[in-house]
């Protein structure tokens, strides 16, 4: 080994101090010596003279108390520069500079531009104490006025204690810097720390989103918010708006149709220059059925006010932080009171008692404005009519009031009156000049239409009432009750100009008083719910029955449909019915899940010739359900029959219809992108192959057969694929052609296109070398003869070829609408293109996809399945929904269960054939896993049956790195396989031969997935047991995860590797090439190498199958990967759901699956 540790030495003087970096054989490197040299020249010149420490002991101890250490040199009158220093322990989610430098240029000097001088920096060891890792870097800044001297002067200790927050969750350090776009904030700064805190004590139930949430307040809340209340309370209220939002997320996961609210109460004070006032805050989150409805501020203090008329909201405490498109709204406000008394506990619990259910009436409906051309016919029309009610000179004023138009302060009344005009009687307009300041009088026209007797003149006065919208007039979820204000209108009218007689207000004056008596009888329900009670009322239909029906028959309708609502109601059942009867009356409340089965019941009844004046209807949505009721009076018994048979058997009709929808409810756990050319890992991959088809497909059978391919040639040589297009047809119409494959894959293959998965076309000729941009794009092997032919010459025979076909990444794209609407692919309704089997359905909400069968899809007969409902859940949550009955399958492929315990569902696992391994990736890129008796050591070192625990579904102790299925070196004699004793002697040579002692040796930091935590944590005790080494777990999302993996930003590493091809040459090939980003080790091996080559070249099946186990037993022997497990894919399902379909990685073809 080049270096050795001096850990036994003394450190005496400066230049018995040595570092080495973290990468190997610097040495052999001219440049790379003296940029070594050079960093320890720039460590000297900031450590004092004499050094602080003298040996190991006091070298780790100083380590201990002094990193991190960040400082700067003081600066003069610009133009000058500032030289910033760090030691720092590095990072393992980004590379340390990296952070270092985005942080400098984001925060240093917000809001303009930073210039970075120079930026030496270097990972290394002390030879005297290698235990661990440091970060040495030093930085030159740009001072180029007097302002921004004095921001450096203001924002450098900032900024330290920024970074220092930063490295104490290295984890998060990626979520940090991609939040902190703001200036720095003192505050802010606080309750980041304090988040830091909370995810590692919390981790199943918190994560990085809090600090988005953090940015989210620091950017649109206003500067006095923020200032007025503490660190502490604001921390709270982005706390509670996480917490909420999942709460609610569970909720709806599990009850979608109902309304669900979630409050949290926060007494708090805020603070001023001169003193403090104490308040009550609430944060309050609810879901919203659609777009139009409507939630703020004024809906919460009308709420609170009910029970607490003497609060108000405090100003300017409003604060929303609500995502795009998502159903569930989060709103946080403040209340005082008048007299500046905080609010007692008493107060507080009849809140905490009344308020939730109060805020549900309130939620408000949007109305879209009317634009509306009155009908000057009509108008006529109503002049003549009143005409004709005037019979002598004594008869009252006639008049005729029809809404006409609203805005968002005001209601308009468009009023015809005619008079008999009698001498010296004034105009209109005087009598109604400034007499009430809520209402205003526009005078459209005054003419006269008609005499009397011929001497007295008829006048027709056609004017428009302006009319405020009172409180008054507002109802629980403000929407205006015209009733009320038509009221309003004919109490003016009456008191300035005299009793006037109401043409069309006769029946309204019936309705009042039939809805006033409604109210007294059910004063109860009016109390508590007013809304239910009027909207049921003015429900009914026809709309004379609200004025004609008997009180005794509303009372009997309404009590039987309130029963309806209380009752439990499952969202499994399609609908509800009830029905009684009382003499000759008979009554029908229906409630369902689904508004389609009111058109089927109405268009029923209508064939019956049942719909007349005797059959009085009630079309109502209530908390997510849908009701049609009826009241059915008839004294004709056959009559009633019919009608209750018609209703009975429609329903019964739609219910049967409905169930014949095979609908498939699964979850999914984290994806990519449902983009072909961008989701090809195992998670998005399952989704993507829903929507798109490519050439072929794997059948039933685990064979490739044609897809979009009708048929195909191969040339003799093995090299040319010939495939001829059956006639397809894209979602939106267009049709499927060999342009879309081309353009789809070569955009791949474009050298500035970042995707980790461009290996699967290195088959394909010249496909390596234009992603390395050493050939042009048009010289690869995709060729397009017409629109239906596609041909594809390959580099060398590839006898696996057509089964890569059947990869998600070898997709078409519509190539027309890439080009119109770059952002296809993040829409969730008809504007997602695709042409697989589904598509996607009515825009949902975050996380819930809906796919619906694709009727343009070439074979769309073999597809039972109507819908697939898909919601991104928790693994704990989805086992809670699938036991419930809530979703049809859980599995391996969408739903990994690494980390719970499901033993009572143990016995109901199936198992299918899965190309699948776990693998621990060693980083060979850094010190110490680019030493083989390290590697090999580590190897042996772990038990594979005690990690097996953790892990449900058929788990086989892996000892070679290719799927169980796939090696040729299972019985191997040269396997590593578990051995203490040999691991420990391993070590111990790999140690003397670098120099080190066991103290000395560096932290290993295991990456993994949430998930795989508990396995992890058996890994690690089993490591630090054996070895004695110091390990640390960092676990992540799996979208974090993999980007840490394919970037090398790890030591150890774990991860599920999926073989896309039933033949060893898929993973052997990941091994291949450093440059490739799912050769997660960064191994590379010349013989390796030869060998695949080799394989490629011969057309001999034996010849190939050698050179393949010769390259396997090559990678065994390197250890370059912990095989950990082979896994088989397993699933949980209900008994009616028939699954027979599934892909070689392990995932499961639900285009194929249909319920018995």
């Amino acid at each position: 080994m080049e270096i050795k540790a001096l850990s036994n030495q003394k450190i005496e003087q400066a230049k018995d101090l040595t570092i080495r970096p973290t990468f190997p054989f610097y040495s052999r490197s001219k440049n790379l010596q003296t940029h070594v040299d050079k960093m320890r020249e720039v460590l000297l010149s900031y450590l004092t003279d004499p050094l602080p420490f003298k040996d190991k002991e006091s070298l780790g101890q100083w380590i201990k108390d002094s990193i991190p250490w960040i400082t700067w040199s003081s600066f003069e009158s610009p133009p000058d520069s500032v030289t910033l220093f760090f030691l720092i322990k590095p990072l393992n989610s980004l590379p340390t500079e990296t952070f270092i430098s985005e942080m400098i240029k984001r925060w240093l000097l917000p809001h303009q531009e930073t210039t970075i001088l120079s930026f030496e920096h270097m990972e290394f060891y002390f030879d005297h104490y290698p235990k661990e890792a440091l970060f040495l870097g030093e930085v030159k800044v740009l001072i180029q006025n007097k302002k921004e001297a004095n921001l450096l002067k203001e924002n450098l200790p900032l900024l330290k204690r920024e970074i220092i927050s930063a490295l104490s969750a290295r984890r998060y350090a990626k979520s940090l810097l991609e939040t902190k776009i703001l200036p720095l904030d003192h505050k802010m700064n606080l309750i980041r720390e304090s988040f830091i805190k909370l995810i590692h004590r919390f981790p199943d139930e918190l994560d990085e989103i809090l600090f988005e949430r953090l940015a989210f307040m620091q950017a649109y809340a206003s500067k006095e918010f923020r200032e007025e209340r503490s660190y502490i309370h604001l921390g709270k209220i982005i706390l509670s708006f996480v917490l909420i939002r999942n709460h609610l997320r569970r909720e709806l996961n599990a009850f979608p149709e109902k309304r669900h609210m979630k409050i949290r109460f926060m007494p708090t004070e805020l603070s001023f220059p001169f003193g403090k006032k104490p308040v009550l805050g609430l944060s309050i989150g609810l879901n919203l059925f659609h777009q139009y409805e409507f939630f703020n501020e004024k809906h919460v203090l009308r709420a609170v006010q009910k029970f607490i008329p003497n609060v108000r909201i405090v100003a300017g405490s409003t604060y929303r932080a609500n995502l795009l498109n998502d159903p569930i709204a989060t709103l946080y406000v403040e209340l005082e009171k008048n007299d500046g008394k905080p609010l007692t506990l008493d107060e507080r619990m009849l809140l905490r008692r009344n308020l939730e259910e109060e805020l549900k009436k309130r939620i408000e409906h949007l109305v879209p404005s009317l634009f509306m051309v009155r009908n000057e016919e009509e108008t006529m029309r109503n002049i003549l009519i009143l005409s004709r009610e005037l019979k002598s000179p004594d008869d009252l004023p006639q008049m005729m009031i029809t809404f006409d138009q609203h805005s968002q302060d005001d209601l308009v009344f468009t009023v015809v009156l005619l008079r008999v005009k009698k001498e010296g009687m004034p105009p209109l307009q005087d009598l109604m000049k400034n007499v009430d300041p809520r209402i205003r009088f526009i005078l459209d026209r005054v003419q006269i239409v008609n005499f009397l007797e011929k001497t007295h003149p008829i006048e027709a006065n056609v004017f428009r009432l302006q009319i405020a919208k009172l409180p008054s007039f507002l109802r629980m979820d403000f929407s205006v009750n015209l009733y009320l204000a038509r009221e309003e209108v004919v109490a003016f009218l009456n008191k300035h100009l005299g009793e006037i007689r109401d043409y069309n207000g006769g029946m309204m004056i019936k309705q009042g008083e039939l809805l006033t008596q409604f109210k007294r009888l059910f004063q109860d329900i009016s109390v508590r719910n007013q809304e239910l009670l009027e909207n049921f009322f003015y429900s009914l239909n026809p709309i004379e029955s609200q004025a004609t029906i008997s009180l005794q028959s509303l009372s009997f309708f309404f009590e039987l449909f309130v029963k309806m609502t209380e009752k439990e109601y499952s969202n499994t059942q399609s609908y509800l019915m009830q029905m009684d009867k009382d003499e000759d009356i008979t009554i029908a409340i229906t409630r369902a899940n689904d508004p389609d089965f009111r058109s089927s019941v109405e268009e029923a009844l209508s064939e019956t010739q049942i719909q007349d004046r005797s059959l009085v209807s009630s079309v109502l949505t209530f908390e997510g359900s849908y009701y049609l009721s009826y009241l059915y009076e008839e004294p004709d018994k056959k009559k009633q029959k019919l009608f209750e048979e018609t209703l009975t058997q429609t329903l019964e009709k739609w219910q049967a219809d409905k169930n014949k929808l095979q609908i498939l409810r699964v979850p999914y756990t984290d994806i990519v992108s449902l983009d072909p050319r961008i989701g090809g890992d195992q998670d998005s991959s399952i989704l993507v192959k829903l929507l798109f088809d490519g050439l072929m497909r794997i059948n039933d059978k685990g064979i490739p057969e044609c897809a979009i391919a009708e048929t195909y040639e191969v040339s003799r040589d093995k090299k040319t694929y010939t495939f001829y297009l059956r006639d397809t047809k894209w979602s939106n119409g267009d049709s499927v052609t060999a342009y879309d494959f081309e353009y789809a894959w070569k955009k791949i293959l474009s050298p500035g296109f970042m995707t980790p998965f461009a290996y699967v076309f290195y088959p394909i000729k010249n496909a390596r070398r234009a992603k390395e941009g050493k050939s042009r794009i048009d010289e690869v092997g995709i060729l397009v003869v017409d629109e239906k032919t596609l041909v594809v010459e390959l580099e060398n025979p590839a006898p696996y070829f057509l089964e890569l076909t059947t990869n998600t990444m070898y997709s078409p794209v519509n190539h027309r609408i890439d080009k119109l609407h770059p952002n296809w692919s993040s829409q969730k309704d008809e504007h997602f293109v695709c042409n697989g089997p589904f598509k996607q359905g009515n825009p949902t909400r975050n996380h819930v996809y809906e796919f619906q069968k694709n009727l343009s899809y070439w074979n769309k007969e073999s597809i039972h399945i109507d819908q697939i409902h898909l919601s991104q859940l928790k693994v704990d949550i989805a086992v809670q929904m699938f036991n419930s009955g809530q979703l049809d399958c859980i599995g391996s492929s969408m739903c990994p269960a690494g980390n719970i315990n499901v033993k009572e569902l143990k016995e109901s696992l199936s198992h299918y054939h899965s190309l699948r391994i776990f693998w621990q990736c060693f980083n060979l890129n850094h010190f110490p896993f680019n030493q083989l008796k390290v590697r090999q050591a580590f190897s042996m070192a772990i038990n594979r049956q005690e990690i097996l625990q953790w892990h449900i579904g058929e788990r086989l102790a892996a000892y070679t790195p290719l799927p169980y299925q796939l090696s040729q070196c299972k019985e191997s004699p040269f396997l590593i396989r578990e051995d203490e004793k040999k691991a420990k002697e391993l070590f111990a040579e790999a140690l003397d031969e670098l120099g080190m002692k066991i103290d000395d040796f560096p932290i290993i930091y295991i990456s993994i997935t949430n998930i795989d935590k508990k396995s992890a944590e058996t890994l690690k005790n089993q490591l630090e047991r054996v070895l004695g080494v110091k390990c640390v777990i960092e676990a992540a999302e799996w979208s974090s995860h993999f980007k840490k993996m394919t970037t090398r930003n790890y030591q150890l590493g774990g991860i599920y590797w999926a073989s896309w091809l039933n033949d060893p040459i898929y993973t052997l090939q990941s091994f291949k090439d450093v440059k490739e980003k799912v050769n997660f080790t960064g191994w590379e091996n010349k013989s390796f190498q030869n060998l695949l080559d080799q394989s490629d070249h011969t057309t001999d099946i034996d010849k190939r199958n050698e050179f393949l186990r010769e390259a396997e037993e090559l990678l065994i022997k390197e250890a370059v990967v912990i095989p950990i497990f082979y896994c088989a894919g397993w699933f949980i399902k209900h008994s009616n759901l028939v699954l027979n379909s599934f892909t070689s990685n392990g995932n499961i073809d639900f285009s194929k699956a249909y319920f018995k």
